[in-house]
């Protein structure tokens, strides 16, 4: 899942269908049909790709609330007026890593063990980069902290597969860092999920016979769906639209503008000290745009 901050509000029923994608706001409802499909096939033979951001995990702070963004979007574009596009992508990481989320549902975490209880084999594949970053004056690689974030939410795929870590060296580099598979998360490092996902895939020459994955973002779903009939016609995906980490209107805590200020006004500053411009900054009222 691309990062929250772009993630707009829907309000849906428990699940629907569009185009063979099953939109839904609970994760016990990928349970029902992954134990489903399990009657049939294998355990062993399913793999279930979670997203993180918005899908596993939500922002516990109000200034990461898609509302609160719109409220204050003049501030916002003024935070971020003179940033590079790089620092403003940095951002968005730096938020998830300085300040803690929540998991999107209470029961969330249980899901995901009672999947792995089954016998799937179950992971994270994030657009999140994977190079280093400095928080707290500690410089780390992002893809060994988003593993530690799921840890603390009591969600574990490090025994997905028997490595600890992959990197997916015939990608560019972005920010430094190829996309990795550490600890069972995927950073893709801002490449498409779906190329990432193959390159993963033939890189330990593994294809199951079925592949559920549980986004927020629909274009990371089709965008997988597609490659997969290129390269795996043969094995079957099924794609959950998950809507459930959304906060409904009502219950998002409005803050003011000096609040706003005060959590992102920070971050702008990590982020222009994590990569320094080298190019011309284009100055944009529009922070984030995508």
């Amino acid at each position: 899942m691309r990062p929250w901050i772009l993630a707009a509000w829907v309000c849906l029923a428990p699940f629907s269908v569009f185009a063979g994608i099953t939109v839904t706001a609970q994760m016990s409802e990928v349970n029902e049909q992954i134990g489903e499909i399990a009657k049939t096939v294998p355990p062993q033979d399913i793999w279930v790709v979670y997203d993180i951001d918005m899908t596993l995990t939500k922002p516990e702070n109000p200034a990461l609330e898609i509302l609160n963004l719109q409220r204050h979007h003049q501030a916002l574009g003024e935070i971020f007026a003179n940033t590079t596009h790089e620092q403003r992508e940095l951002a968005k990481y730096l938020a998830v890593g300085l300040y803690p989320c929540k998991t999107a549902e209470k029961k969330t975490a249980e899901c995901v063990k009672n999947l792995q209880k089954l016998g799937v084999t179950s992971f994270a594949l994030t657009s999140a980069r994977s190079g280093d970053i400095t928080l707290r004056d500690l410089t780390q690689p992002i893809y060994e902290i988003r593993p530690r974030e799921l840890n603390a939410l009591g969600i574990h795929f490090e025994r997905a597969f028997p490595f600890e870590t992959l990197f997916l060296k015939k990608f560019s580099t972005v920010g430094g860092g190829f996309p990795v598979y550490h600890r069972g998360v995927i950073c893709a490092n801002e490449k498409p999920k779906g190329a990432v996902l193959w390159a993963f895939m033939d890189e330990i020459n593994a294809a199951p016979k079925v592949i559920a994955m549980v986004d927020d973002r629909r274009h990371n779903l089709q965008e997988v769906r597609k490659t997969l009939r290129v390269h795996y016609p043969q094995i079957r995906f099924v794609a959950f639209e998950y809507t459930g980490a959304a906060t409904p209107p009502e219950s998002v805590k409005e803050i003011s503008a000096e609040e706003f200020r005060t959590f992102w006004e920070p971050i702008a500053d990590q982020a222009k000290k994590n990569c320094p411009a080298t190019t011309a900054v284009r100055r944009t009222g529009r922070a984030f745009a995508h």
